[in-house]
């Protein structure tokens, strides 16, 4: 085998003269592994980030059923949205309190499970819940509102005009912007961008009571309220109620009379409870309204 001195010395262009045979009696170098491991940290850090922006937990998850022509397959919800396609339906499986159906078209991801709190999210769709649990254990957020399950069944839609909640068993609290309702069986609420949820009304309400009670939400205008107190049925004692904390003290008076015609307020009620629906007596007086059962009209 050839010098590979001599080798090198054919080169055309040659170093200074020694320089091959001083390299060539030098130990060789050892290689640092700092790079490798600033490079490592750095990675690591990079992905500790990635989950924190984009909350990416993917250790929670809820066992879910895809049913898509009449055949199933499992899968999970987890903090990854989930679309629900066409001609497709998705049931989960809130632990042991119940179980949400999403409808096609939807889009629904899992925000976090656990002994003290289910919480999902949808985007967009229509979601059914019956859930069984004790008050607040099962959220649904919605980009204008939550929808706090207080033990119930309901049906949750969210379109680019905000969201609808329809009660079908029990009672739910439709939360956002600074006021939470409280949304009883037969009743339904809205909420739209920016602003907070509406006045919850009876599905079977009449659509003058409907459109005065929105026109009152939308621009307090203090001409809805009173026509709305003089269309109230007993079956809108509910919605009166939720009118008291809002309304101007001068429509109070008509307001109180009338809810106070459909279920007597509690011992000791007074005018400036009505400004606190969190307040003892208001509390008391809406528990009365819970149990309140009115009595069908005469038939002529």
């Amino acid at each position: 085998m050839s010098d590979p001195l001599e080798s090198l010395k054919q080169l055309k262009y040659q170093p200074q003269p020694g320089r091959w045979e001083r390299l060539a009696t030098q130990p060789p170098k050892r290689r640092s592994s700092r790079p490798l491991l600033v490079i490592g940290g750095l990675l690591a850090a990079a992905l500790v980030a990635a989950g924190v922006f984009f909350g990416i937990r993917p250790s929670i998850s809820l066992p879910t059923e895809i049913v898509s022509n009449g055949a199933s397959r499992l899968t999970a919800l987890t903090p990854r949205w989930l679309e629900v396609g066409t001609g497709e339906s998705a049931t989960v499986t809130i632990a042991d309190i119940g179980t949400v159906t999403v409808d096609e078209g939807s889009r629904v991801r899992l925000k976090q499970t656990g002994p003290t709190q289910h919480r999902l999210e949808l985007e967009r769709g229509t979601l059914h819940a019956l859930v069984t649990a004790p008050p607040r254990l099962f959220v649904v957020d919605t980009p204008t509102a939550s929808a706090i399950d207080l033990g119930c069944a309901y049906t949750l839609e969210v379109t680019d005009a905000g969201s609808r909640l329809t009660v079908t068993s029990g009672l739910v609290s439709l939360a956002g912007k600074g006021r939470e309702v409280t949304v009883l069986a037969g009743m339904r609420a809205m909420s739209a961008p920016n602003r907070p949820p509406t006045t919850p009304v009876s599905l079977d309400a009449s659509a003058a009571l409907v459109d005065a009670i929105d026109r009152f939400d939308r621009v307090a205008d203090v001409t809805a309220l009173d026509a709305a107190v003089l269309l109230a049925r007993a079956q809108d004692a509910a919605t009166l109620w939720h009118l008291l904390p809002v309304a101007p003290p001068a429509q109070r008076a008509a307001l109180i009379a009338q809810l106070t015609a459909f279920v007597a307020p509690p011992a000791g009620w007074a005018d400036a409870a009505a400004t606190d629906a969190s307040s003892a007596l208001m509390q008391a007086w809406w528990a009365a309204i819970i149990a309140f059962e009115p009595q069908a009209a005469p038939t002529k």
